[in-house]
């Protein structure tokens, strides 16, 4: 979804939301009829994932529903669970398919810059249990001296876990920051290695 979207439809965008307990802590999810767009994970209060989705969709019609919430966590990290983990041995593929079964058959709404969605869908083509540097993504987007300006696309991605962005990693092989804070990273990529 081009960033101008939203600001054309209004009022009219019904962003549905709701809190869920993953294997990750608390996470706030939403969604519009389209797909999953936003995928926080706790790191504060409630009061502050609500701002910051509130600030992401200022005017959308927001409708709280956790059992949703619930839902859309439980298919996502059952398809994610270690035990599903055989897709973690295939390279990266040039396509990405929105009912790809990594995602368990959820669609994901990416709103962004062209650039920013060209990052995402970079991201999204990295196996499980795969790591790439920034620099490595760089070169794999042709922008082999740009690796600040994929990692200010990264900083931007709202769909924690699902645009992976935890499989980056400096090319020190330091894990490096997270927006959801460095421990849950480590914890997702021991996760997906399991």
């Amino acid at each position: 979804m081009p960033p101008a979207e939203p600001r054309a439809a209004g009022h009219a965008i019904e962003l549905g939301h709701g809190l869920a307990v993953t294997p990750f802590g608390d996470a706030l999810l939403a969604w519009t009829g389209r797909g999953l767009c936003h995928l926080a994970f706790r790191c504060t209060d409630e009061a502050a994932l609500l701002a910051e989705l509130h600030h992401l969709w200022p005017t959308a019609a927001l409708g709280r529903d956790d059992a949703h919430a619930r839902s859309l966590a439980q298919r996502i990290f059952t398809a994610h669970s270690p035990s599903t983990s055989a897709a973690a041995a295939a390279e990266p593929t040039s396509t990405i398919d929105a009912t790809d079964p990594d995602r368990s058959g959820v669609h994901l709404l990416l709103r962004g810059t062209p650039f920013q969605i060209r990052v995402w869908s970079a991201l999204m083509r990295i196996p499980r249990g795969r790591l790439l540097s920034y620099r490595q993504l760089a070169a794999l987007l042709g922008m082999p001296a740009a690796p600040r300006s994929v990692g200010s696309a990264i900083a931007a991605n709202t769909l924690g876990y699902l645009v992976p962005c935890h499989r980056l990693i400096r090319a020190d092989g330091d894990a490096g920051e997270f927006r959801w804070g460095s421990e849950r990273k480590l914890a997702m990529l021991a996760w997906e290695a399991s």
